[in-house]
C-alpha cells in the first residue's frame, strides 16, 4: 500500500464507459460501500469527456486524463504504454470487453513492469451474444485472462461461460450479482404512484424491466398475458431503444389497451410494489437487476430457464420455473394466489439475506483486500 496515500489501497479502474451503463453503476455501488480505506483512480475510454459522479462520503476518487487510449489494435507499442500506465498501484480493476487491451498488456508485460494484481469484471454482456462469443473474442479473453487474479461475473451463466469458453479456472471466478437496499423495497404504494398510469381497482399487473434493444421474448410475454383474463395488465418500465416495436407488438395482438410503457421512474420501489408478478425477459448474460428488485418487493419471479434471473429466486419459486416454463408458469401462479404469496415472501427473505448491498460490499472488500495484499 502506498505511503503517499496514507496507507490506503490505491486502485486503478479501467472502463470503456463511465458513469453510464449497468457495469459502471455496479462499479459505483461497490465503491460507495468500500469505505475510506481505498483511493480510486479511473481510466475511461472516452477520456476527456468523462466526469466523475459523487460516490459517497469519504470516497477518494479522481480521473486519469493522461491514460493511453484503450481502443485499437493491441500492438506491442500500445501494450507497453498501457502496462507502464498501470504501474505504481496496489490493484488494477478492469471491466468488460472495452478494457481487454489493458488486461492483455498486464498479461504480457506484468512481470517486466512489476504490475500489481489485476481483477477483471464481466458483469453482463452486450445484447449481441454472438459477437461476444466470437472466436476472436473468446481467444482474446482466453489469452488475456490467463494471469488475472480473479474474474468477477454478474451471474452463474456468465461464470459457466468464463470457465468453458475463456478457460478461467473455477477457483478464480467469483459470482457477485447486482444488489439493492432491501429496506427500500416492500412498502405499499398508492395506485397512482407511476406517472401517467393508475392501477385501477381489480387490476393485476405483470411487470417487467426493459432497457436497450427489445428482444423477441417481449412478444412471447405479451402473448402470455393476452391469454389471462382482461384485468391482467403488462407494465414495462425502463428505456427500450425502440419502444415503437413494443407498441407494434401490442397492436398486432389487439393488446394496446393492456400493455403500458411506463418509462424511467423516479420512485422505483413504488413501481415494484404495484406489480403482482414480475416477468424477467433477459437472456443468460443480461442484467437481472429488475428481478432482484422484485424479489426484495416480495414478488414471485417468472424467468426462462438458463437466464441470469432464473438462478436468483427462492427454492419454491425455482420449483415453479422448473415444473412449467413460459406461459405455463405464468398461468400456474395466476391460478394459485396463495402459492404466489408464499413465493413472494420467500423471495423477499432471500433478497434481504443474499442480495442486499451489505453482502455485496463485504464480498468486494474481501476480494479486493485479499488481492492487494499480494502487492505489498
Amino acid at each position: 500500500m502506498s505511503e503517499k496515500t496514507g496507507g490506503k489501497v490505491r486502485i486503478l479502474h479501467i472502463l470503456a464507459r463511465f458513469p453510464d451503463g449497468a457495469v459502471a453503476q455496479q462499479c459505483i455501488e461497490a465503491i460507495s460501500g468500500l469505505g475510506a480505506d481505498f483511493q480510486h483512480e479511473f481510466a475511461v475510454a472516452q477520456g476527456q469527456s468523462c466526469s466523475l459522479p459523487h460516490m459517497g462520503e469519504g470516497v477518494s476518487a479522481r480521473l486519469r486524463r493522461d491514460f493511453p487510449t484503450l481502443a485499437g489494435r493491441p500492438t506491442p507499442g500500445k501494450l507497453v504504454q498501457l502496462a507502464r500506465a498501470m504501474a505504481g498501484y496496489d490493484l488494477v480493476l478492469t471491466y468488460g470487453w472495452g478494457a481487454m487491451n489493458a488486461v492483455l498488456a498486464h498479461r504480457v508485460f506484468g512481470t517486466s513492469f512489476a504490475l500489481p494484481p489485476l481483477i477483471h469484471h464481466e458483469i453482463l454482456l452486450d445484447d449481441d451474444e454472438a459477437a461476444e462469443f466470437s472466436a476472436r473474442r473468446n481467444w482474446s479473453r482466453r489469452l488475456a485472462l490467463a494471469t488475472a487474479h480473479r474474474v468477477i461475473v454478474g451471474g452463474q451463466p456468465l461464470a459457466d461461460a468464463a470457465a468453458s469458453r475463456w478457460h478461467v479456472p473455477h477457483g478464480r471466478i467469483a459470482v457477485i450479482p447486482r444488489a439493492i437496499d432491501p429496506d427500500a423495497y416492500g412498502a405499499p404504494a398508492p395506485n397512482d404512484a407511476l406517472p401517467g398510469l393508475i392501477k385501477r381497482k381489480g387490476e393485476l399487473w405483470v411487470g417487467t424491466r426493459l432497457d436497450g434493444q427489445v428482444p423477441d421474448r417481449a412478444a412471447h410475454l405479451i402473448d402470455a398475458v393476452a391469454k389471462l383474463p382482461d384485468q391482467w395488465q403488462l407494465v414495462l418500465i425502463g428505456e427500450p431503444a425502440n419502444p415503437e416495436v413494443v407498441r407494434a407488438m401490442a397492436a398486432e395482438r389487439d393488446m394496446s389497451h393492456r400493455v403500458h410503457l411506463a418509462g424511467m421512474l423516479g420512485d422505483v420501489p413504488a413501481a415494484y410494489a404495484l406489480f403482482d408478478l414480475y416477468a424477467d425477459i433477459g437472456g443468460p448474460f443480461s442484467d437481472p437487476l429488475g428481478a432482484v428488485r422484485a424479489m426484495a418487493s416480495g414478488k414471485a419471479i417468472l424467468a426462462e430457464n438458463g437466464s441470469a434471473a432464473a438462478a436468483l429466486p427462492s427454492a419454491p419459486n425455482r420449483e415453479v420455473l422448473n415444473r412449467a416454463a413460459g406461459e405455463a408458469s405464468l398461468e400456474a401462479l395466476f391460478d394459485d394466489p396463495a402459492l404466489c404469496a408464499e413465493i413472494g415472501a420467500a423471495n423477499r427473505a432471500l433478497a434481504a439475506e443474499r442480495l442486499g448491498q451489505r453482502a455485496m460490499f463485504e464480498r468486494y472488500r474481501e476480494i479486493y483486500l485479499g488481492a492487494s495484499r499480494r502487492a505489498e
